[in-house]
């Protein structure tokens, strides 16, 4: 997993390979250290280069938003590629036929 960062009008986190149980926590810790400083107003994850992810990646950033949106951050997330919408569906879909 890589997660450069811009920082400038918008912080931006560049997601790049997989998002998943594995990785969760490195991710986790990068974006954390990012978006701690008091200065943070808006941070954008970029999905764009997100080649998987699983149910453990969804709730990351689900995860992030909330704890963003406490400290009144505006969060967005930019171009989800059709592995993150896959995985959270699939996990609806496996749910129902159990």
């Amino acid at each position: 997993m890589d997660i450069p960062v811009s920082q400038g009008k918008n912080t931006i986190a560049f997601l790049r390979g997989e998002l998943d149980g594995c990785a969760a926590a490195f991710v986790r810790e990068q974006i954390d250290n990012v978006t701690s400083l008091p200065n943070i107003k808006t941070v954008v994850s970029d999905l764009s280069q997100l080649s998987f992810t699983d149910t453990t990646g969804t709730e990351l950033l689900i995860g992030r938003y909330k704890r963003l949106k406490a400290r009144s951050v505006a969060v967005f997330v930019k171009n989800p590629t059709s592995c993150t919408l896959y995985a959270d569906t699939r996990k609806k879909v496996i749910k129902r036929r159990i």
